[in-house]
């Protein structure tokens, strides 16, 4: 069974209010990250990195949006719930890690409408990366 470590609704450790700014101006070349509440905190067995044209890393994460929102409320998630997906090198936030953890930031979107196909927003290796 995996269990994927999700954010708390401040999307960090709620001990350190001061990477509140910090967690709001994260920007990849793909656009801002957000404010940090949606990022995935990732195990170091749910990442690697990679060679291929475009993309130097690959993350775990739950294949459709309703198994995000579930895991979000606590759901473990099951082998089958997830997959790896190619992080763009145009995801990647190059600044340093004050949270110290490897972040992904992922949607469930084309444009306006839903998928079920998960995209990399922003992704940030951990600090002893």
């Amino acid at each position: 069974m995996l269990t994927m470590n999700l954010p708390s609704s401040n999307g960090h450790d709620a001990m350190h209010p001061e990477l509140n700014p910090w967690f709001a101006k994260l920007r990849s070349k793909s656009g801002p990250c957000c404010d940090g509440s949606d990022a995935l905190h990732l195990r170091d067995v749910e990442w690697t990195t990679q060679n291929k044209k475009e993309s130097h890393y690959s993350v775990m994460v739950p294949k459709t949006a309703d198994l995000y929102r579930s895991a979000s409320n606590g759901q473990d998630m099951k082998k089958g719930d997830t997959e790896w997906v190619d992080v763009p090198d145009d995801a990647l936030v190059t600044e340093p890690n004050l949270d110290h953890s490897t972040l992904v930031w992922v949607w469930y979107s084309s444009g306006f409408q839903m998928t079920d196909q998960p995209h990399i927003r922003c992704f940030m290796p951990g600090a002893l990366t």
